[in-house]
């Protein structure tokens, strides 16, 4: 008899060849309301705050961007944070997580670009959020987000996202012979 848990990483190859068919074109409308970020801020619980651990190093790597992790309790209530040159990254595989839509919504109100990752993309976090990268893993059927987890769907629309942002961004940096993004002159678009 198969467990849903083995069904679920059975899946995996199939879900991830759908998601990066589909998925590339979502990063790549997301990434270029980008080109003004000076630093990403990633709102997640969980699971997807273990993965966006792996999003700071990358970002970092590969675009030169300082990543910090949100605390979303300070963005519920009347606490003013402010989020100059940020894009606001939320990633949360239900879309319902408590806390994430608020920082979603002040990322709005403060005219800042901001994307979502969930795989639900009618979910209140996906309706508040500008930009939504749907990670197609199907519905969840296990108590915990085996989805994130173990599918890697999260970690394939974060480097979707990264590369797409990467080529947003090149215009306006140039990329050393160490792989390091350094400043390079603004396009006058």
């Amino acid at each position: 008899m198969t467990t849903v848990f083995e069904e679920e990483i059975r899946s995996q190859g199939d879900v991830l060849r759908h998601r990066a068919e589909l998925g590339m074109q979502q990063a790549r409308d997301a990434a270029a309301s980008w080109r003004d970020v000076k630093y990403v801020l990633v709102a997640a619980r969980g699971s997807s705050d273990n993965a966006a651990v792996f999003f700071q190093y990358l970002a970092g790597q590969e675009l030169g961007l300082l990543v910090a992790l949100a605390t979303p309790s300070l963005f519920d209530g009347e606490t003013s944070i402010g989020l100059d040159g940020a894009g606001v990254l939320a990633v949360s595989q239900s879309g319902r997580t408590p806390g994430l839509v608020e920082v979603v919504e002040r990322a709005t109100a403060q005219g800042r670009p901001n994307v979502a990752i969930t795989n639900d993309p009618t979910s209140p976090l996906a309706s508040a959020a500008e930009h939504v990268i749907d990670l197609r893993a199907g519905p969840e059927r296990l108590r915990t987000a085996s989805k994130i987890r173990h599918n890697g769907s999260a970690l394939g629309s974060r480097l979707g996202f990264v590369h797409s942002l990467k080529r947003v961004r090149i215009p306006m940096c140039q990329i050393s012979t160490s792989t390091r993004v350094t400043p390079g002159p603004m396009s006058a678009n």
